[in-house]
């Protein structure tokens, strides 16, 4: 069976509805679906804002030094190795156990990549500081 894709007539509807909603047309699995979404904040950033984006910046280049530098490396490595041991449930229960935790939003996820836990680590640290 012939199938129809109105690929023409949907990119001529897309736009915006109103001053604060526009309608987005993304395609999944071989189907294109519609969502209606708010127009972002247009208001220039707060001091907190800016204060929060320049340290994210400065760590994040703090971070790709670190990874750069063999010897910083290798520490942090073996550090994300003992995080990764301490917070594996697997490591911690048999893999035959029936007993694990439901899905808790609360529930704080594992870092599984080195990035991520040098910059949770040096982030803490930051803010610590503060």
């Amino acid at each position: 069976m012939a199938k129809i894709l109105l690929d023409a007539p949907i990119a001529a509807v897309a736009g915006s509805i109103s001053k604060h909603q526009q309608v987005v047309y993304r395609m999944r699995n071989g189907r294109t679906h519609a969502y209606v979404v708010m127009h972002p904040n247009e208001q220039p950033p707060s001091e907190t804002q800016k204060r929060n984006s320049s340290l994210f910046g400065e760590i994040s280049k703090q971070v790709h030094a670190e990874m750069a530098d063999p010897a910083k490396r290798t520490k942090w490595e073996k550090e994300f190795a003992a995080y990764t041991k301490k917070h594996n449930p697997s490591y911690k229960r048999s893999a035959s156990s029936n007993d694990y935790l439901p899905y808790s939003s609360r529930r704080k996820s594992v870092i599984r990549t080195l990035y991520g836990y040098i910059f949770h680590t040096l982030h803490t640290q930051a803010k610590e500081q503060e």
